[in-house]
């Protein structure tokens, strides 16, 4: 059985008494492929473009690609319900193009303090899991919400002079709505 996930967003931000703005543009393919009883493998692309200028004239770009492979396995509580552990293994890389409104002048990228004017890569893999439980209103239909976390094993920030390493760390709630064929 193959299940599939699919999230895609364009959108325009801007503000009343400030010149700040952003627009990004994101696609998100995913899919689980069920290859024993419950047993699932799957994995996700992730491309995502924001173009954004800050309050002070910063000026930047930025391309994401990324993919992730999960495995989980989903435990039927009863004909309605289940739980779905899925643990998973991540990489994404972003480059982002500056352009300063003044020359000399820095940011932060990653909690990496650069200077604004080269481009910027970031780079991290990551780990995650992902418990949701899951309701079936129908046999192919599924809604559901659990805790999610992801850890990164490696995070840099490199501006091509300089190198910052640090790591991530979320705890959160996500939502889930999918179907099978």
């Amino acid at each position: 059985m193959v299940s599939g996930q699919f999230s895609a967003n364009v959108g325009f931000l801007s503000y009343d008494q400030s010149s700040a703005s952003s627009s990004s543009a994101s696609f998100e393919p995913a899919f689980e492929y069920f290859f024993a009883d419950g047993l699932l493998l799957g994995g996700s692309l992730l491309m995502r473009y924001a173009s954004e200028t800050s309050p002070l004239g910063f000026k930047a770009s930025t391309g994401t690609f990324g993919v992730s492979a999960r495995f989980g396995v989903n435990l039927p509580l009863s004909k309605l319900a289940s739980f779905q552990p899925v643990a998973g293994l991540g990489f994404w890389q972003a480059q982002t193009s500056f352009e300063a409104s003044e020359p000399g002048s820095s940011t932060s990228v990653g909690g990496a303090a650069i200077a604004v004017g080269p481009d910027v890569n970031v780079t991290a893999v990551f780990v995650s899991l992902y418990a949701p439980l899951l309701v079936h209103p129908a046999s192919h239909f599924f809604l559901g919400l659990g805790p999610e976390a992801f850890r990164d094993i490696t995070y840099s920030v490199d501006d091509g002079s300089s190198r910052a390493n640090t790591r991530r760390t979320f705890i959160g709630l996500s939502s889930i709505v999918g179907g099978w064929f």
